[in-house]
C-alpha cells in the first residue's frame, strides 16, 4: 500500500513539479488527502481480514494442541497468543502508512479480547472433556467392587463398598487437580468442576448400584442367600433331610437371616459413621451436570418401603418352595413295612 503511494506521488512530482511551485505544493497537497482518502478503506479492510486470520490460526493452532499427548493448556495458549499477535502487529504495521493518522490499537485490543473469549472456550470443552474422561474411568474403576460387596449379603456391605467408593473418588479428584494446573483455573473453577465431578460419581455409583438391586438381581442374590443357609450346613455339604430332622427350624433360621437383609438393601447407609457419604441437595444445574434436580438425601434410598414390601412377599412364597420341596424329600425317603 506504501509502494502506491509512493508511486504515485513520484508520478505526480515528475510531471507536476515544473508548474508554479505554490500551485504545485497546493495540488500535491490535496493528492495527498484524496490518496489518504482512499487507501484508508483498504487499510481498514486488510487490518480486518488480519484480525479474522490471525484469530483462525489461534484457534485451529490450540486445537491441533490439545490433541497431543502430555500438552500443558496454559503453556499452547501463551505460545499461539503471542506468536500470532505478533503477527497481526507484523501484518497491520506493514499496511500502515507513514504521515497518517491511521491506527491499528483498535483492532488489536479486539483481536487480544477475542483470544480470550477463544482461548476460555476452549478450556471450558477441554475441562469438560476431562471431567467426562475422569468419569469414565470411575465407571469402570466401581463397577466390580459394586458387584462383589451387594452380591453376597452382609450387614456391613454399605461400609465396606462406601469405602472403596471414596477411594475410588479422592483418586478421581487429585486426577483432576493434576491436570487441571496446566489450565490456570482460579480455585472457584476448580472447586465448582470438583462439586460436578463428586455429583456425576455419585450418580455413576448409583446407577451401578441399581443396576445391582433390580428385581430379578437382587431376588437372585436372595434366594442364594437362602440356599446355602437352608439347603447347605456349616461345612458347605449338601443336606440330605431324614425325618427326625428340624426342617422347621432350618427353615425358619434361613428364611429369618435372608430376610434382614432386605432392609439393610433398602439404603445406603454403613453402620460406621465415619465412612457416611454427603453432598449437597440443590437445583443448580451447570455446564458439566445434568440438568435435573438432585435430590441426595432421596438418592440414599434404593428401595421404598413398597418394594421391600415385595421382595418381602415374593422371597417368603420363593422360600415356602423349598420348605415344601423339603418336606417331600422326606416323607418320599420313608420305608414302607408290608402289613403281611
Amino acid at each position: 500500500m506504501g509502494s502506491w503511494k509512493s508511486t504515485a506521488l513520484s508520478r505526480f512530482d515528475r510531471d507536476a513539479s515544473r508548474y508554479h511551485a505554490g500551485v504545485y505544493q497546493r495540488k500535491r497537497a490535496d493528492l495527498l488527502i484524496q490518496l489518504d482518502t482512499k487507501l484508508g478503506p483498504l487499510f481498514l479492510g486488510q487490518v480486518k481480514n488480519l484480525h479474522k486470520s490471525c484469530l483462525s490460526s489461534f484457534k485451529k493452532e490450540v486445537l491441533d494442541g490439545v490433541k497431543a499427548e502430555g500438552y500443558s493448556f496454559a503453556d499452547l495458549v501463551g505460545g499461539a497468543r503471542e506468536k500470532w499477535e505478533g503477527r497481526f502487529r507484523e501484518g497491520a504495521a506493514e499496511a500502515l502508512l507513514l504521515e497518517t493518522d491511521w491506527t491499528y490499537e483498535e483492532e488489536l485490543t479486539s483481536l487480544q479480547q477475542e483470544f480470550g473469549i477463544v482461548a476460555d472456550q476452549l478450556r471450558a470443552d477441554e475441562t469438560k472433556k476431562m471431567i467426562n474422561s475422569i468419569e469414565r474411568s470411575v465407571k469402570r474403576n466401581i463397577a466390580e467392587p459394586v458387584a462383589l460387596h451387594l452380591n453376597k449379603p452382609r450387614t456391613d456391605m454399605w461400609d465396606q463398598l462406601l469405602k472403596e467408593f471414596k477411594d475410588t473418588l479422592d483418586k478421581a479428584e487429585k486426577t483432576y487437580l493434576n491436570k487441571a494446573k496446566s489450565f490456570n483455573t482460579t480455585d472457584e473453577e476448580n472447586e465448582t468442576c470438583l462439586a460436578a465431578l463428586r455429583r456425576r460419581t455419585w450418580l455413576a455409583f448409583r446407577a451401578k448400584v441399581d443396576e445391582q438391586t433390580a428385581d430379578n438381581v437382587l431376588m437372585g442374590i436372595l434366594r442364594t442367600h437362602f440356599e446355602e443357609k437352608f439347603r447347605y450346613d456349616a461345612a458347605g455339604v449338601p443336606r440330605v433331610w431324614r425325618p427326625d430332622d428340624d426342617i422347621d427350624g432350618a427353615f425358619r433360621l434361613a428364611r429369618d437371616d435372608t430376610l434382614k437383609y432386605i432392609p439393610i438393601y433398602a439404603k445406603i447407609e454403613p453402620q460406621d459413621p465415619s465412612l457416611e457419604f454427603s453432598l449437597p441437595s440443590d437445583t443448580d444445574s451447570d455446564t458439566l451436570t445434568t440438568d435435573q434436580e438432585f435430590d441426595f438425601a432421596a438418592s440414599l434410598i434404593v428401595l421404598s418401603p413398597t418394594k421391600q414390601a415385595e421382595f418381602n412377599s415374593r422371597f417368603r412364597r420363593d422360600a415356602d418352595a423349598y420348605y415344601v420341596e423339603a418336606k417331600r424329600s422326606t416323607v418320599s425317603s420313608i420305608a414302607q413295612i408290608p402289613v403281611w
